[in-house]
């Protein structure tokens, strides 16, 4: 039964797949999205480019608000986007175009423009991995029940202080 603290893939699908669920939580987002060979960042353009090859919409939306959560930029999406209509069809960019815009459009009251230019997500539209949902800024990152994989730096900003984004 999904609680208020319960991951996105405990409400989904963990009462007719509960071991799917405890696998999506435990080993996809507990173990392989916390490695150190990728940035969180890294991991959300590949894992985006991933489903818009595949036409897997279901899954797109949330990976694209995870991407932006990670630092990917509305821009660099749609550049992948526009990259991946030529290597993965016309339809399946055109599928993951119009997703972006419904997710921009949801968001867009919590995207604020930096001084590069970019518009980056702020407040409580940003994620922690530990839940995958929307959620304020653990003030302290020992609260959170998975530090390794939480997705806001201390600084507030996708490029900050973070060390495992250093030099991303």
């Amino acid at each position: 039964m999904a609680t208020e603290t319960s991951s996105p893939a405990q409400r989904l699908i963990g009462d007719v797949a509960p071991k799917l669920a405890q696998l999506t939580d435990d080993v996809l987002f507990g173990d392989v999205w916390a490695r150190p060979g990728l940035s969180p960042r890294d991991r959300s353009l590949i894992t985006v480019a991933t489903l818009t090859a595949l036409y897997r919409t279901g899954q797109l939306p949330s990976h694209l608000r995870l991407a932006l959560s990670n630092g990917l930029t509305p821009d660099e999406l749609v550049e992948a986007i526009t990259h991946l209509a030529f290597y993965a069809g016309w339809p399946n960019a055109m599928t993951a175009a119009t997703a972006l815009k419904e997710v921009l459009a949801e968001q867009a009251t919590t995207a604020e423009t930096h001084d590069d230019g970019a518009r980056r997500l702020t407040g409580p539209a940003r994620h922690c991995l530990c839940t995958l949902r929307p959620t304020q800024h653990h003030p302290d990152r020992r609260r959170c029940p998975r530090p390794g994989l939480h997705r806001r730096t201390h600084a507030g900003h996708p490029r900050g202080n973070n060390p495992a984004r250093q030099g991303v």
